[in-house]
């Protein structure tokens, strides 16, 4: 009997434990959540950064940090070049990001047009959901214009430089705001499906 009694005592002990930290856990889940979030609402909107990329009174502070990197083994000139050519390799991604994108916003609107029986008593909501969808394609047909600089930019690599930082900085507002848009109408369509499916 007195060891039933320390087994079950035991077995509580155990079970306590383990829920505690499933709480422990969960409350943990729940903070990186709200820390992502508010991350997510800082870098859209805050003093220092505008969708994702800096402010232009913050954006000196990068320019220095990213040429020190590479001042210490360079001497003034190639340390632009090697500067301009990570740069480089920040616009291919976020290019191949854009892409990305075009073809999730794609099936998106495949996806919309499908469900004829969901959005036929509301074609409005239809509507709104492909103006979304099209302004966020529209955003990425900007940030993948090709256009050329002034020749006087590309006279120095420090010019160079300079803008091609300008325009990292500005493609990654473009990008953030196709991405809130799609994940806007993604949610949307979504909250959709399942107000049909409870209203069944």
């Amino acid at each position: 009997m007195m060891r039933f009694q320390a087994l079950s005592a035991l077995s509580h002990v155990h079970l306590c434990s383990f829920v505690n930290q499933c709480s422990v856990a969960h409350v943990r889940k729940r903070l990186m959540m709200c820390n992502r979030l508010c991350l997510l609402l800082n870098r859209t909107f805050s003093d220092d950064y505008f969708l994702a990329a800096p402010r232009k009174g913050k954006q000196s502070a990068y320019v220095q940090a990213l040429l020190l990197r590479y001042s210490r083994t360079n001497t003034s000139e190639s340390t632009y070049e090697q500067a301009f050519q990570y740069l480089d390799t920040v616009v291919d991604r976020q290019i191949s990001k854009a892409s990305g994108l075009l073809t999730f916003d794609s099936i998106l609107l495949a996806v919309l047009y499908a469900q004829e029986a969901l959005y036929s008593p509301h074609e409005w909501g239809r509507m709104l959901l492909t103006a979304l969808l099209f302004f966020a394609c529209l955003v990425l047909f900007d940030m993948l214009y090709p256009n050329w600089s002034s020749p006087k930019s590309f006279e120095t690599a420090e010019e160079d430089f300079t803008g091609s930082f300008n325009i990292c900085c500005s493609r990654t507002q473009h990008l953030f705001l196709s991405m809130l848009l799609s994940v806007v109408a993604l949610v949307a369509m979504m909250g959709a499906e399942i107000w049909h499916a409870l209203c069944k």
